[in-house]
């Protein structure tokens, strides 16, 4: 049954204008709540929603039908304001008309408020007086509340790295038939001096009555599913706008805005909020009501999505409403002081910052400043392009995963080195210590302290992580990381690499070209020099060992110069980096710290909190010290340690007991770790084998979700469905049941760790989705170095641990691409088919590497053969086509046009770039060389066009042309497979659909070997 709150829990108000929008954020609620009973003293005639989104309790409220504009929008919310007297801010959420310009809004598009030029987000356009001169407008609002600001903030940086929600929760909302996109009709735009014409009721609906000609043509967008949002100023008045010359009059005069709309202006500066509209028109005489839904649904999404990067705690400290209403009003009426006035000169309090006085030394530095401006900058669509193609999801993951104490780490700040350089200017520093030794907390606490108490540093980190997806873990991933977060700051060098980034787009295609390290070195040094002409910049990198000895010895090299090449400059850089003890590099000179020599305090720390309320007390001291004696500096096996205390007491173990078990535990991780496993029973040794191949060579971390389903598709499975094997004997019903079933059959080496960092604020159940995680980078090294000695049973003779793993996995990814159930959905939407099948989109997107690595390691791959079933135009091949595209959605193919639909097994191998199915198939007699895909390669020129010279080579050499020039059997040629090599003229002369001949794409993709081949093929064939 849902809560019945009371009307102080309510801390966010959400202001619409209209039934339809009051429906769309109804439907954004996590939780609805039951109508308060009405109070008597109230004097109240609003009707109020009432629920809950991300841990906030929301009351939302809608003008009265027929009553719209800025009066009855601030009467509505002030009554709201006095009833629910713990808001502290608030949301009006709607429809706006849209104002086509350079930042290219168009309908469906959301337009967020956000200070811009001498404008607060939001201004009146039609306040003010007449004068000789003209119309002067007067007054000015107020920018929405910081939290609101600095929450938008977030909400792009989301987006930019590919983490935004938002068309997860229009999809929610078009379950509902009314929100749909394909029911608003097409987006499309007249030009301004062309009016609306209709000569009937019906076509004044629509604009079926208007010249097509008049229409502006517009490029065609990337992608139709996404959802654009724009942020600056709206400009809202008391009547609608529906000019377009007026519209674009209007919009010039006041600087550029985004869009119209009619109540936003009469709430600013009586309750402070964001306004968010979702475009339905273009604010011109061919407005009509079509766009209007689906514009609601867009626009109520923004605002959930806002509303879930805001921590509810922070929202409980600050003032209601109506304290920063009034605090406002009060500030705005006192007499300026020298700096207030200065304040107002500099444009401080036009971008909505509190005038109250303030002393000299909590103003805003110059650098703050400049940053502010720049980040709040709107960027461009190719900035935007040239951020996305640096960003990546996971490019903070490790740094939010490491968990840190408080009170611990201080003694870093008092060591004399790691003081030096942080008084020096330039200069490099090394954290060095064991595996374990607490490294990495060390390196989150020293970025926390520095952009907590340094706010005019530019402080940027990159925290590798050996266990994490390749840009996790390589130097590309490092500079992409550094870059997409020191670029924002500087949109010169930002608007150079743009038009480098657009460049490689056109030559190369949108998703087909990534940038390499050069490139991004280029960038970075060119960013760097610009960044340290106006500030310092410190850069931590934490656990360099972890992207390679080669990659590690460049890395230290390139920033040594660096820091040496900045310092002869005077210029300010400094990097602190972290690695275990590497004799490999050059690090003698460097100054540095040795932690487990340093961190006895935290050790002693940690252990006393986590046994205080556990062991006996007679006993505590002892085993405390006792562990300590042993500790040798490692966190990590202090860790293990105290959790194997813990869990014996719990179970009864006498601490006598406890005392011989500390005095005999193994002094390594390595031993450690072999002792733990050892006691696994043979029973469950193949399951955790299974699991610890999936979590060490995944190429990702998976979900709980996905690798439940992972292990349940055994390469030995007999199901046909999903549904079947979710009924096999073992299977979890809940992720809860899951993990603990995961943890256990690890011993512990495996945990689960949050996918986002608003996971840690509980906005998510205990039934959420995370990442399952080797507890340690130890723990991998330790199994990649024992696993055959401790799992050798479960490992095939022949191969070896890589070998085995690639097999396991690439075949259980390809088992569940074609169970029944998974090809019969392919057609529902991306978000529906990985929630019914957890493990699809993982298999599809990486299958291909993992075969890849597995022909890496010269194992045959008859399953490719034997399990797809591959034949042209095939059912299971359309299917899977179908699937590919709706879950890869940067396939170039459309499901129709998929190479393989009309593919041979033969182009299927050679596109999996698999030589020992191509073996398989031509050792058993396969003779269809002739074969077209939808492109209309034969297998040769695919092999040529996906890189595969060595294929290409052996289909060369076993090719026979049983045709003539007409396509007659030509007598003089042998077709038996076997014979070698054979002239064949139309190898030479085959076209595909744009007329390329094999010999034209090997000169194209510059194959030597296979270009001397074709040339002596037809020197054999014509003498």
């Amino acid at each position: 049954m849902p809560r019945q709150l009371r009307r102080e829990d309510y801390t966010v108000g959400w202001v619409c204008a209209l039934p339809i929008e009051l429906a769309a954020a109804q439907e954004m609620l996590d939780e609805e709540h039951p109508d308060l009973k009405p109070d008597a003293s109230d004097n109240d005639e609003n009707l109020y929603a009432l629920g809950s989104i991300g841990g906030h309790n929301v009351v939302i409220v809608c003008l009265p039908a027929g009553q719209i504009g800025n009066n009855p929008a601030a009467a509505v919310a002030m009554q709201m304001r006095a009833t629910f007297k713990k808001i502290r801010f608030g949301l009006m959420v709607g429809i706006g008309g849209g104002v086509p310009n350079a930042e290219d809004v168009r309908l469906g598009d959301v337009v967020a408020s956000q200070p811009h030029g001498t404008f607060a987000g939001v201004v009146q356009y039609d306040m003010g007086k007449k004068t000789p001169s003209g119309f002067e407008r007067t007054g000015s609002l107020n920018a929405p509340p910081k939290i609101l600001l600095a929450a938008i903030a977030k909400v792009q940086s989301n987006e930019l790295r590919g983490k935004s929600k938002l068309s997860e929760y229009v999809a929610k909302l078009e379950s509902n038939a009314r929100f749909q996109r394909n029911k608003a009709g097409p987006d499309v735009l007249f030009e301004a001096a062309y009016d609306h014409e209709a000569d009937d009721h019906e076509a004044g609906q629509t604009c079926d009555g208007c010249d097509p000609n008049r229409q502006i043509i517009r490029h065609t967008r990337q992608s139709t599913n996404e959802i654009v949002v724009h942020y600056g100023t709206i400009a809202s008045g008391n009547q609608v706008m529906r000019s377009a010359i007026e519209r674009d009059e209007v919009s010039k005069e006041l600087g550029g805005v985004l869009c119209f709309e009619m109540e936003a202006a009469g709430l600013m500066n009586s309750f402070p909020c964001l306004v968010v509209r979702g475009i339905c028109d273009y604010a011109d005489s061919h407005k009509n009501k079509r766009w209007q839904p689906y514009a609601a649904a867009v626009a109520a999404a923004y605002a959930k999505e806002v509303l879930l990067v805001i921590p509810p705690a922070e929202v409980a400290e600050l003032r209601t409403a109506e304290e920063a209403t009034q605090f406002t009003k009060h500030n705005s009426e006192r007499p300026r002081s020298p700096i207030a006035k200065r304040r107002k000169i500099e444009g401080i309090e036009d971008l909505g910052i509190d005038t109250v006085d303030q002393q000299e030394s909590a103003l805003p530095s110059k650098s703050q400043r400049e940053r502010t401006d720049k980040t709040s900058t709107q960027l461009s669509p190719q900035q935007h392009d040239c951020l996305r193609s640096l960003s990546f999801p996971e490019q903070e993951h490790r740094f939010h995963d490491i968990h840190t104490a408080v009170d611990t780490c201080e003694w870093l700040f008092e060591h004399p080195g790691y003081q030096t350089w942080m008084e020096s200017d330039s200069g490099l520093f090394w954290i060095k210590g064991d595996p374990g030794a607490g490294k990495s907390v060390l390196m989150k606490h020293c970025v926390k302290r520095m952009r907590e108490r340094s706010p005019d540093n530019l402080v940027v980190s990159f925290f590798f992580h050996g266990q994490g997806k390749p840009l996790q873990k390589t130097s590309l991933g490092l500079f992409r990381a550094l870059l997409s977060s020191m670029l924002e700051h500087f949109p010169e060098n930002l608007t150079r690499l743009a038009a480098k980034c657009t460049e490689n787009e056109k030559r190369y295609g949108r998703h087909a070209w990534e940038w390499t390290e050069n490139e991004l070195q280029e960038a970075f040094s060119n960013t760097l020099s610009e960044a340290t002409r106006r500030q310092r910049v410190v850069i931590f990198i934490d656990a360099l060992d972890e992207c390679g000895e080669d990659p590690a010895k460049s890395l230290l090299a390139y920033f040594k110069d660096v820091t040496y090449r900045t310092k002869s400059k005077n210029a300010q850089f400094k990097v602190c980096i972290s690695s275990r003890h590497y004799p490999i590099l050059a690090l003698d000179t460097i100054p540095s710290v040795q932690v487990e020599k340093m961190n006895g305090q935290d050790i002693r720390w940690y252990v006393r909190e986590r046994l205080k309320d556990i062991t006996p007390e007679t006993k505590r001291e002892q085993i405390q010290a006792e562990i300590l004696s042993k500790s040798n500096g490692g966190f990590q096996w202090v860790f293990l340690v105290t959790r194997g205390i813990i869990d014996k007491t719990l179970t009864g173990t006498k601490a006598e007991k406890l005392l011989e078990e500390i005095a005999t535990c193994p002094k390594t991780l390595s031993k450690m770790y072999e002792t733990i496993l050892n006691g696994v029973p043979a029973a469950s040794q193949h399951q955790m084998a299974k699991i610890f191949q999936w979590v060490l060579f995944a190429e990702r971390p998976l979900s709980a979700q996905e690798l439940r389903d992972a292990l349940a598709a055994d390469k030995d499975m007999s199901y046909r469905t999903v549904r079947d094997l979710r009924t096999h004997e073992g299977w979890s019903d809940t992720l809860v049941e899951f993990e603990r079933y995961v943890k256990h059959i690890s011993r512990g080496l495996i945990c689960f760790q949050s996918r986002e960092l608003w996971e840690q604020y509980e906005l998510n159940g205990p039934d959420s989705d995370r990442e399952a995680q080797l507890i340690h980078q130890s723990v991998a090294d330790f199994l990649t170095e024992k696993f055959a000695s401790l799992f050798g049973n479960h490992l095939p003779a022949a191969h070896s641990l890589i070998g085995s793993s690639q097999l396991q996995i690439s075949r259980s990814c390809l088992r569940y691409m074609i169970l029944e159930d998974v090809l019969e959905d392919a057609t529902l939407p991306r978000g529906t088919i990985s929630s019914k099948y957890p493990l699809a989109p993982y298999a599809i997107r990486f299958l291909f590497t993992h075969i890849k690595k597995v022909e890496q390691e010269g194992i045959l791959q008859s399953d490719l053969l034997s399990v797809m079933q591959w034949t042209p135009n095939s059912e299971i091949m359309r299917k899977l086509a179908t699937l590919w595209r709706t879950l890869d959605p940067n396939s170039r193919y459309k499901p129709r046009e998929w190479p393989f639909i009309q593919a041979t097994a033969l182009h299927v191998s050679v596109a999996f770039g698999s030589m020992s199915a191509v073996d398989i198939l031509l050792e058993s007699g396969f003779k269809e060389f002739e074969g077209r895909d939808a492109d209309g390669n034969t297998p040769l020129m695919l092999a040529i066009t996906e890189g595969h010279q060595d294929i290409a080579l052996v289909l060369l050499d076993r090719v026979v042309d049983c045709r003539g020039q007409h396509g007659q059997p030509d007598a003089d040629a042998e077709c038996d497979v076997t014979s070698t090599p054979v002239a064949c003229a139309t190898v030479i002369n085959s076209e595909n659909n744009v007329s390329e001949t094999a010999l034209d794409l090997a000169l194209e993709y510059d194959m030597t070997a296979v270009i001397v081949k074709l040339i002596e093929t037809a020197a054999q064939r014509w003498g």
